[in-house]
């Protein structure tokens, strides 16, 4: 939902632009290419390498943002008194239809894009307490975290250091009680070396 907010934010400004005569002519083309052309080229990129869920993903952002730049500037021009100039040359009947098939539109691009914002927040959640339990877990070791990755149930996790270490099954279980369900935890094991040398005064 926040890509939705910034394409709105876009939509507003370049709208905003376009009504200034004092405003330089490049400002809307760039607000308006800020959200339109890089989910665009990921949708390509995506199709290209066979990726298909990154490419419906991206074309479901390219959809928001267009839309979402017709609905703000619209009510930019409105604000501003110019919604009769905008709409000049065009029915009545084919203005209702217009403004309701792009109000259908964005209510439908609003629930993937709403699904997608809660599962974000919830691996953040899990992020976060997979964090706090192996901060707590390797507390009085040699090792460090060096990554914590949260994707589904899985929980991918890079340590890096030396010595002896905790059993992971230790771990998983505090994990499993505090996030209250089974979890799927891949852990990768960094040996690592650290060395000083000092330059001892003669004098």
């Amino acid at each position: 939902l926040l890509d939705l907010y910034i394409a709105l934010a876009a939509g507003a400004a370049g709208a905003f632009a376009l009504s200034r005569d004092d405003v330089a002519d490049s400002l809307p083309g760039v607000a308006m290419a800020i959200a339109l052309v890089p989910p665009l080229c990921v949708v390509g990129i995506g199709l290209a390498q066979g990726e298909n869920s990154a490419a419906s993903g991206a074309m479901v952002l390219f959809i928001t943002n267009f839309l979402a730049i017709l609905i703000s500037g619209g009510l930019v021009f409105a604000l501003l008194g110019l919604n009769s100039a905008t709409m000049k040359g065009l029915a009545p009947e084919s203005r209702r239809w217009a403004f309701l098939l792009i109000a259908l539109a964005i209510m439908f691009v609003t629930i993937p894009l709403g699904s997608t914002s809660i599962r974000f927040f919830e691996d953040n959640q899990v992020k976060r307490e997979t964090i706090r339990s192996t901060l707590n877990w390797l507390q009085g070791t040699g090792y460090r975290i060096n990554q914590v990755r949260v994707a589904g149930d899985q929980r991918h996790l890079v340590i890096y250091g030396s010595g002896d270490r905790p059993v992971l099954s230790e771990l998983g279980d505090r994990l499993s009680t505090s996030l209250e369900k089974p979890i799927d935890l891949n852990l990768v094991v960094v040996p690592s070396l650290q060395e000083k040398y000092v330059t001892k005064n003669e004098n």
